[in-house]
């Protein structure tokens, strides 16, 4: 009996202390990330969830605008579109010149500035990885609009995300992009839905495939992990000059993968930015270096 009892003392005192354990490891990478942004000159907010379940966040309720992150939430709701509608993702859609315009990003019109005939697939593949402005609006046009994004990240049970303008319209008034917002919070649970998904059909694995094949943003999530990360499923986002000079938006949500099917979710936003977009980037980085730093502990 005294042997018994002296096996669940051990055992529980065990447990008591792998969970001590898990509380400073993640006290020490929140104090980690906060001397990062404590003194930065911006607004920051980011939230990181490993695949313990464990999730830590500063600043992870409050909004922060999405600009080109909008992609992600559409592409998701896309891709619910085509799901329930049983439409292929290579079914294909006839672009005018009058729907590319010529003043926003996009790569898609220099190649094709006289439009074509485009597959939804490659539209997500321009809006994704390359971050086409020109492809978003026509998804947000063609397949689901603002509207129906919007509704749909709320039938996930996400709160904390507004889609509420096009690229266009942001790109017209900037003052909007600060209302196409989401949480730090918000943007993991996102990725986390995605992840869950990625294998479950055809519509969710070509969206993991073609994030994980994201062509912008190489200075941020993926900078200081390259030869440790799998891989790096992201989207970014990039915000214009503010009035008085700031930079309104440097984003980027992610999960990223390492050896051993260990993984976490990330999202970090900076928002008026006082400083250069290379230190804003080096921040991003850094970030995803301390949270696979402390994953790999």
């Amino acid at each position: 009996m005294k042997t018994r009892l002296k096996t669940i003392l051990f055992v529980a005192l065990m447990l008591m202390s792998a969970g001590v354990a898990k509380a400073s490891g993640c006290d020490g990478l929140r104090k980690q990330l906060c001397a990062l942004t404590d003194t930065f000159p911006a607004r920051v907010g980011i939230a990181v969830a490993a695949d313990s379940g464990e999730t830590l966040h500063i600043n992870g309720n409050e909004p922060f605008p999405m600009l080109s992150v909008v992609k992600l939430p559409q592409a998701m709701a896309v891709a619910d579109a085509l799901r329930r509608s049983h439409t292929s993702l290579w079914h294909t859609i006839d672009v005018t010149p009058a729907e590319l315009a010529p003043n926003t990003w996009s790569p898609m019109r220099k190649r094709h500035p006289r439009g074509g005939n485009f597959a939804i697939a490659q539209l997500l593949e321009y809006s994704l990885q390359q971050s086409d402005n020109n492809a978003c609006d026509i998804l947000f046009s063609r397949v689901a609009d603002v509207a129906q994004v919007d509704a749909y990240v709320k039938s996930l049970g996400i709160d904390g995300c507004r889609v509420a303008y096009t690229e266009a319209q942001m790109n017209a008034d900037i003052s909007r992009c600060y209302d196409n917002s989401i949480t730090p919070l918000a943007a993991v649970k996102l990725m986390q839905t995605l992840f869950e998904q990625r294998g479950a059909d055809r519509y969710s694995r070509f969206l993991w495939r073609t994030m994980s094949d994201c062509r912008t943003g190489a200075n941020r999530l993926p900078r200081f992990i390259g030869d440790r990360a799998l891989s790096v499923t992201h989207k970014t986002g990039t915000g214009p000059l503010t009035a008085d000079g700031k930079i309104m938006a440097v984003n980027d949500v992610g999960c990223i993968m390492l050896s051993g099917s260990r993984h976490c979710h990330i999202a970090v936003f900076i928002s008026d930015a006082q400083c250069s977009m290379a230190q804003c980037e080096a921040l991003i980085a850094k970030v995803a270096q301390l949270c696979v730093d402390a994953l790999n502990q």
